[in-house]
């Protein structure tokens, strides 16, 4: 038989209201750590998201660049057998970054290979809007910053003066198929006869790209 004191029964119940706390503490303790834990976890997750996209997104955008690239050097080739001058073969790529400005189902494609070509990209979104300009006022309007000169007067729309050697052309158009967006590019690449100066050839090719990755490229 054991006999329990008052003393005895005041340290018993002493030792249990610090054993109950301690356990409130290990408690609250895991849960924080659960807490941080799961917080480390999302932003590490977040980070990684971000990362496989943008890394997806420049692997996408390399991908794109070499296949336009390698239908402009087709074509280039092909013209370049059939008597034309073509400026550039295979350099589209050293012109990037691109723009793809979307409009709806349908983007198109700028790219920055010189003032003219800009020029000519600027003027035919300007003509899909329904709105006509003639192609001078817009040489005139980027050379203008630069030029003390006075401007030449406007020649027509379609003037071939302003083709000086070749013009690159391309147009993307997007198809959603299920879950799948499938990409449609229309490359066209134009140059001038070097026997007939005024004369010129054309050489358009067509290009289906799954899955690709709309936006910013470059």
């Amino acid at each position: 038989m054991v006999n329990v004191t008052l003393r005895d029964q005041k340290g018993a119940k002493s030792l249990l209201t610090a054993i109950k706390r301690q356990r409130g503490l290990s408690f609250i303790e895991l849960l924080m750590t659960l807490l941080i834990a799961s917080l480390v976890i999302l932003l590490a997750s977040g980070f990684f998201v971000t990362f496989r996209q943008t890394m997806s997104t420049q692997w996408q955008a390399l991908t794109l660049r070499q296949l336009i690239d390698k239908q402009v050097a087709v074509m280039a080739d092909d013209l370049a057998h059939a008597g034309a001058q073509v400026q550039w073969s295979s350099t589209i790529a050293s012109h990037w970054p691109i723009d793809i400005a979307e409009q709806g189902k349908q983007m198109t494609l700028f790219f920055q290979v010189s003032d003219e070509v800009n020029v000519w990209q600027q003027y035919i979104r300007y003509q899909q809007q329904g709105k006509q300009l003639k192609l001078c006022e817009w040489r005139q309007a980027i050379s203008a910053p630069y030029s003390t000169q006075p401007q030449a007067p406007c020649y027509q729309i379609w003037d071939t003066s302003f083709i000086q050697v070749s013009e690159l052309n391309i147009a993307a158009f997007t198809h959603q198929r299920g879950d799948t967006t499938v990409l449609e590019l229309e490359i066209s690449l134009t140059a001038a006869l070097t026997a007939q100066p005024n004369a010129f050839y054309t050489r358009q090719r067509k290009v289906l790209v799954n899955n690709i990755i709309l936006g910013q490229g470059g």
